[in-house]
C-alpha cells in the first residue's frame, strides 16, 4: 500500500489527464429515464472539463472501450476547453462487452508511453464503468493491468456507477487511499453530483507516493529481464547518474521473431518508466543486441535526453537469428 501526500496544482504543475470511458451495451441497456446514460457521463466529462479550465495547463485524452479499446483523442489533440468538450460529447456509445483490462493495458501503451504524455505532468486516469469486466476478455488479469499503469505514477480515479459494479475490487484497482480516488454511485443522474468533488481529485496532485509493483518479467534461453521499483513520482532528480546498456539476445536459437517482438514490447514499458530520468541527463542508455557476433544498436552518448529517438530505435531493433555468443554480446559493453 502507498503514501500519497496531496498538494494544489500551480502554474509549474502541469497535468495529463485520460478519461476512460465504458460505452459497452449496458449503458444503454439500462436507461433510466428521459434522458440516456451516456449523455449524463459525457455531461459529467464535459463539466469537469469546463471546471479545471481555471488551472493553468490541463490537457485531456480519452479512451472509449466496449468489445474493443480506442484512443478517441490523445494528450496533444485539443488545448482549448470547447474543443475538448467538443471531442468529448462526440464519442458514441457502441455497446459491446466489458473490456476493462484491454482500456487500461491501451492507455498504458499507447498514452502513457507516448510523446503526448509531458515528462514534467501529473498523470491521472479516470475510470467510469457501470459493471464488472467481462470474463471473456481478460477479466482475471484487471488488477494487475491497473497495478502496471499506477506503477507508472499515474494516479487512477474509478467511478463506478449502479449496484452491478464489484466496489470492493474497484477499491483495490483505484489509487490509495481508495477513500479518496474511488465514486460509488446508485444511479447515471448523480453524476453531475461529483463534478467539483472529481475536479478537486484532479487538481490535487500528488508530491510523493510510494508504490510496490508486480515484477514484470520475460525470459528466454539465454535472455532474462526483469524488474522491481518503489516509484516515486516524479522525484526532481536521481542520487546519482547512471548508464543503462541493454544486451539483447537476437538469435535463433530458442527464441523466435514473435518473442523477440515482447521483448523489445518490454524494453519500451521498461524505458518509459525511466522517461524522466534519461530526459533529465540522468540515465544514459546503450543498446547492443548479439546472435553469432554482436551489433551495436545505439551508444550512450547517442541519443543522450532524446526519449523520442532511443524508444524508436529499440521499437526498430532488428532480428538477426543464428547462433548464442552471450559472452560476446556482455564483453562488448
Amino acid at each position: 500500500m502507498g503514501l500519497t501526500v496531496l498538494r494544489q496544482s500551480s502554474a509549474q504543475c502541469p497535468i495529463d489527464v485520460l478519461f476512460v470511458l465504458d460505452h459497452s451495451g449496458s449503458i444503454s441497456d439500462n436507461d433510466e429515464g428521459a434522458f440516456p446514460n451516456w449523455l449524463y457521463i459525457t455531461d459529467m466529462v464535459a463539466e469537469v472539463v469546463r471546471t479545471t479550465a481555471r488551472y493553468p495547463d490541463v490537457r485531456y485524452a480519452a479512451i472509449s472501450y466496449g468489445t474493443k479499446a480506442e484512443v478517441e483523442f490523445n494528450l496533444d489533440r485539443y488545448t482549448e476547453t470547447r474543443e475538448i468538450v467538443i471531442a468529448y460529447r462526440a464519442i458514441r456509445n457502441s455497446g459491446g462487452n466489458t473490456n476493462t483490462t484491454g482500456a487500461l493495458r491501451l492507455s498504458r501503451t499507447a498514452v502513457w508511453s507516448s510523446l503526448a504524455n509531458r515528462p514534467n505532468a501529473f498523470d491521472v486516469l479516470v475510470l467510469v464503468t457501470d459493471g464488472i469486466a467481462s470474463e471473456r476478455y481478460e477479466a482475471a488479469g484487471l488488477l494487475p493491468e491497473a497495478n502496471r499503469v499506477k506503477a507508472l505514477g499515474v494516479r487512477l480515479i474509478g467511478i463506478g456507477v449502479t449496484t452491478a459494479v464489484d466496489a470492493d475490487l474497484m477499491r483495490r484497482i483505484v489509487s490509495q487511499p481508495a477513500s479518496e480516488n474511488y465514486f460509488g454511485l446508485a444511479n447515471f443522474a448523480q453524476l453531475s453530483s461529483i463534478v467539483e468533488s472529481l475536479a478537486q481529485c484532479i487538481t490535487r496532485t500528488p508530491t510523493t507516493s510510494t508504490t510496490s509493483s508486480p515484477t514484470p518479467s520475460i525470459s528466454t534461453s539465454t535472455t532474462t529481464i526483469s524488474t522491481r521499483s518503489t516509484t516515486t513520482r516524479r522525484p526532481s532528480a536521481c542520487r546519482q547518474p547512471a548508464d543503462v546498456v541493454i544486451v539483447l539476445d537476437a538469435s535463433g536459437g530458442r527464441m523466435d521473431f514473435s518473442q523477440f517482438s515482447a521483448v523489445r514490447r518490454f524494453l519500451v514499458e521498461m524505458l518509459t518508466q525511466l522517461r524522466f530520468f534519461i530526459e533529465s541527463g540522468a540515465v544514459r542508455v546503450g543498446m547492443v543486441r548479439f546472435a553469432d557476433n554482436a551489433v551495436y544498436s545505439f551508444n550512450l552518448n547517442t541519443y543522450l535526453t532524446d526519449f523520442a529517438a532511443i524508444i524508436d530505435a529499440v521499437q526498430t531493433a532488428g532480428y538477426i537469428g543464428g547462433g548464442t555468443n552471450t559472452g560476446l554480446g556482455t564483453s562488448t559493453q
